[in-house]
């Protein structure tokens, strides 16, 4: 009866939309509450979603947007300025961000604690100078993820992405991407 139900519950989930990796996700979840309140799990390790190639999205912004969103920042409120600071410069994830706050800095030895998102370590990231200013001016007030969501629509609208997929995490890509680009071009 649980397996019929689970069958049932994603195939639901998979026909409203879902991601094949939220799916994997959300199945890992209630295999462990299973796990943990003493039930069978009534499937074998390979019954579970899987995630192909074809499945995974992993929007990158074009070249030159990141800066480009940078210019355009200026308009906008300190806060949205600050998380987009800690974007730009640490790759941050939308969670990642929602967490800091403002005993995540330590302004005097000039780091912040980030509490990271995936499973990455956490830990202290030394500050560059040039963005202090912009990160004292923010209230670091709690957000919702649904607001910092908001805020890198409004970025990317305003330099002309309208790309749904294209969030907070889009940074990171494009700014792997330059550095890799940067780095073999100057040694090719």
């Amino acid at each position: 009866r649980a397996r019929a139900n689970l069958e049932a519950w994603m195939e639901r989930r998979s026909k409203m939309g879902y991601a094949a990796g939220s799916l994997t996700r959300e199945w890992g979840v209630i295999h462990r509450i299973f796990i943990a309140s003493g039930l069978e799990w009534p499937f074998a390790r390979s019954e579970g979603p899987q995630v192909s190639e074809g499945d995974e999205s992993r929007p990158i912004m074009p070249t030159g947007a990141v800066a480009a969103i940078i210019r355009v920042s200026f308009r906008l409120d300190p806060d949205t300025q600050a998380r987009l600071a800690m974007a730009t410069t640490f790759g941050l994830r939308r969670v990642e961000l929602q967490e800091l706050h403002p005993e995540s800095f330590d302004w005097a030895g000039s780091t912040v604690y980030v509490a990271t998102a995936k499973a990455g370590r956490q830990r202290y990231h030394l500050l560059p100078e040039e963005i202090v200013p912009v990160l004292q001016a923010s209230s670091w007030r709690p957000r919702s993820l649904v607001y910092i969501s908001q805020e890198i629509v409004q970025l990317r609208l305003l330099i002309g992405i309208t790309a749904p997929e294209v969030g907070w995490h889009a940074i990171r890509r494009a700014l792997m991407r330059e550095l890799s680009q940067s780095r073999d071009g100057a040694t090719g």
